[in-house]
């Protein structure tokens, strides 16, 4: 059922890159009844003045940062019709935006039931024709690394794919969207020049958000991921690095399409792949070895290789606000803060965790709700970037064992339901740390 008094159309209506300057501008509209309009004006602004060998190709990676950048005006009302301005898409390229917007949104359908189906959503592909996208330039990449850009969000995954492409001789760039000081101090523990790119959200949408347009989550890992390539064809990279888990393609509501993290699973990543080759007709690599580690095998493989990491890594969303950094690296309420220190708990010795964390989710008992979704106890698991089932419940089998946590109210109530008992030292179900053995392999054949 759609609300009353939205808007007919959604308008791409510009995009422009000043290589001069480093500065993107991105202009959108909402257009309804004659004279009823709003208009958004996104910019960025990137570190240094771009040089790029091939400002086709750049103009391509422009476009694409500036449809996909588009979700988070849409969302905002979700007009039934988009008009694509200056952009001509093939089939292709519209199919990739389609999927885009339709998987991407699930999690933002889900909470907005009440006013919006799937069915109401406007399509890339009405009116586009028949014919391939086919770039005047394809891309072909090669099994050269090169210049490695890496998308950097400074928690254990990115902070572990830094470490060991660094460790192993890569030239390595960490690339952020929006600065943070939390962000510099990780970059500088590591030793990597960190490139920034700024993002202004348009205050016409800041306004519509405060006076009740439908909010929610949108793919916004698809776009880090477009800026980055903009960035990286743009500056000379040769190569992308993301560090995305493997349980990124757990469905946030089991038995559904609904995944919080659909734009970091294996099926965007692959989607994006092929997109950027042979629609963009990009030459950048694009590359993941932690895709074939969980939660567990990258906290392993953190405490194995990098035990002094735990100090600087943070995933904690009280960092991200827009108002500025939290005074605490974790809050110890939420569902990541719960998510991060029950992996890295059977890896980390007790007092340690908690002086880094400045608490001990899994001994608060008001915690236990999280903790009962992050199990798949629950209809839903938490709309938050977190392990899966599998994971969690591994982690808590591997504390039953331990006297620190004997007496936590979730390892108790777990041993309750589950009536498990601590793994043997000879468990046949250390998959993680074949998982972790098979993400270093990853690495060293990129080296």
């Amino acid at each position: 059922m759609r609300r009353v008094g939205q808007y007919a159309r959604f308008t791409f209506d510009r995009a422009e890159f000043h290589t001069a300057s480093g500065r993107v501008e991105l202009d959108y509209s909402f257009a309804g009844e004659p004279g009823r309009q709003v208009r958004f004006r996104e910019q960025l602004a990137f570190d240094g003045v771009a040089s790029p060998a091939d400002p086709r190709l750049v103009d391509r990676a422009l476009r694409a940062v500036h449809i996909i950048g588009g979700v988070s005006y849409y969302k905002a009302d979700c007009p039934p019709h988009f008009d694509l301005g200056p952009h001509r898409l093939g089939s292709d390229e519209a199919a990739f935006y389609d999927r885009l917007y339709r998987s991407g949104l699930q999690e933002f359908l889900h909470v907005n039931r009440q006013q919006v189906a799937e069915q109401d959503l406007a399509s890339f592909l009405d009116g586009v024709p028949c014919r391939a996208s086919v770039p005047e330039a394809p891309g072909h990449p090669t099994d050269r690394v090169g210049r490695v850009l890496l998308p950097f969000g400074g928690g254990r995954e990115s902070v572990l794919t830094a470490q060991l492409l660094r460790d192993r001789g890569l030239d390595v760039t960490l690339f952020r969207l929006r600065g943070h000081p939390r962000i510099t101090e990780t970059a500088q523990w590591l030793g990597l020049p960190l490139a920034v790119c700024e993002r202004q959200l348009s205050a016409n949408l800041l306004q519509m958000n405060r006076v009740g347009a439908l909010n929610g989550h949108v793919p916004v890992t698809a776009f880090v991921l477009a800026v980055s390539l903009l960035y990286a064809v743009a500056h000379g990279f040769d190569s992308i690095c993301m560090s995305n888990e493997r349980d990124a393609d757990e469905p946030t509501v089991a038995g559904t399409a609904i995944n919080h993290q659909w734009s970091k699973s294996s099926e965007f990543e692959q989607a994006f792949r092929g997109f950027a080759r042979d629609t963009l007709g990009a030459g950048t690599r694009l590359f993941n070895p932690a895709r074939v580690a969980g939660s567990l095998a990258v906290s392993h493989l953190l405490a194995r290789r990098y035990p002094d990491a735990l100090g600087v890594v943070t995933s904690c969303n009280a960092n991200w606000r827009l108002s500025g950094p939290a005074e605490r690296r974790w809050c110890c309420r939420c569902a990541k803060c719960a998510s991060t220190y029950l992996s890295l708990a059977p890896f980390f010795a007790a007092d340690a965790l908690q002086q880094t964390f400045e608490g001990a989710p899994l001994h608060d008992p008001e915690m236990l709700p999280l903790f009962r979704a992050l199990l798949g106890h629950t209809p839903e698991r938490p709309f938050e970037c977190v392990a899966a089932p599998r994971e969690a419940a591994t982690a808590m089998r591997l504390l039953l064992g331990r006297p620190e946590y004997r007496d936590a109210p979730a390892l108790v109530e777990y041993a309750r339901l589950e009536g498990a008992r601590a793994p043997e030292s000879s468990d046949g179900d250390a998959f993680w740390e074949r998982q972790a053995a098979m993400l270093e392999h990853e690495i060293d054949a990129l080296a």
